[in-house]
């Protein structure tokens, strides 16, 4: 009897935000409250009458080859949706959120780097990152990111990253750039898989490599490798892209999980197993389309430099997208 409550048919949210700039100084603060309502929580199955509150705040320094971005974020139960039906389905679950709570860690674009992805937690988290943009020289430089994520009070962690990427621009006369890093992840299952199985920490190197023969050709090369004992295990994946600018574009991967984790809570990734793709596009003006042979496995899935959240799928796929 104590958890009863009364559902209420209304409530409000307040925001307020302000912006300070002195010299290359740039100071950002943000804060939005919720009133009651019936919260759900994912862990218990339970719904809750909390209120609701969010602060973020970035703080930002730059000269001239050097950029630096401080971002901090406290979240407490800050659910606000359309409804409080529950649905295991994620679309339905994200095409009914009212609220927009900012992503702190580093949004990545390379296939297996993006792979563990920590999702802003609506209920609480309070979340710290940095990016440090370094110039070593006109063709050289160096972007570091860290990332923490834990409880309000600090006592679990959720995710932890440590990006390093070094950028060489204007190679061989201009023809070729490339990238070159490592990153490092400590991942929750708990908090962002729902599974009661071991946490993650995953260690990822990649490299990418682009040549331009002339100014409509072009070859891109993309090589990554991840440890991650406690997930997947040892993975490799590889990417040739040929485009020819600016109609056709066609390219072929592979993602082979060659030392999978004989414990993995999804029977089917317990063996090695190639996962590969072969894909053509077609940009006519406001026009994009694609057709491909797909094998893959569920979950964040990188294409063209766009990550989303996919099922796995095998078999012959056709897209067509358009801009207006």
């Amino acid at each position: 009897k104590e958890m009863q409550f009364a559902p209420v048919y209304n409530s409000y949210v307040f925001h307020a935000y302000n912006t300070i700039n002195y010299k290359n100084i740039s100071w950002y603060i943000e804060g939005a409250y919720k009133t009651k309502e019936a919260v759900y929580n994912q862990f218990d199955g339970l719904y809750h009458n909390k209120d609701g509150s969010s602060i973020y705040t970035t703080f930002t320094y730059t000269q001239t080859g050097l950029g630096v971005t401080f971002q901090a974020r406290r979240t407490d139960n800050f659910q606000f949706h359309s409804n409080s039906l529950t649905n295991p389905n994620a679309s339905y679950v994200n095409n009914k959120k009212l609220e927009f709570i900012t992503p702190i860690n580093k949004q990545n674009s390379l296939r297996i780097p993006a792979r563990l992805q920590a999702v802003a937690q609506e209920l609480g988290e309070m979340a710290e990152s940095i990016d440090i943009s370094y110039a070593l020289s006109k063709k050289v430089s160096v972007n570091i990111n860290g990332c923490i994520i834990d409880t309000t009070d600090w006592s679990d962690p959720y995710y932890r990253v440590l990006f390093i990427d070094f950028e060489f621009k204007k190679l061989l006369k201009g023809k070729v750039k490339a990238h070159l890093g490592v990153q490092y992840q400590y991942f929750n299952q708990k908090v962002y898989v729902l599974k009661e199985v071991a946490d993650v920490e995953a260690y990822s190197a990649f490299t990418e490599v682009t040549y331009k023969f002339d100014r409509k050709k072009s070859l891109r090369v993309e090589l990554q490798y991840q440890n991650a004992q406690k997930d997947m295990g040892q993975s490799v994946f590889g990417l040739v892209e040929f485009n020819f600018a600016p109609i056709w574009s066609f390219s072929v991967t592979d993602y082979y999980n060659f030392a999978p984790n004989p414990h993995y809570y999804n029977e089917i990734n317990r063996t090695a197993k190639n996962y590969y793709t072969a894909n053509i596009a077609c940009n006519m003006e406001k026009y994009r389309f694609s057709l491909g042979y797909v094998t893959q496995f569920g979950g964040i899935i990188c294409t063209g430099g766009v990550c989303r959240m996919e099922p796995a799928f095998s078999g012959v796929r056709a897209e067509l997208t358009t801009t207006f």
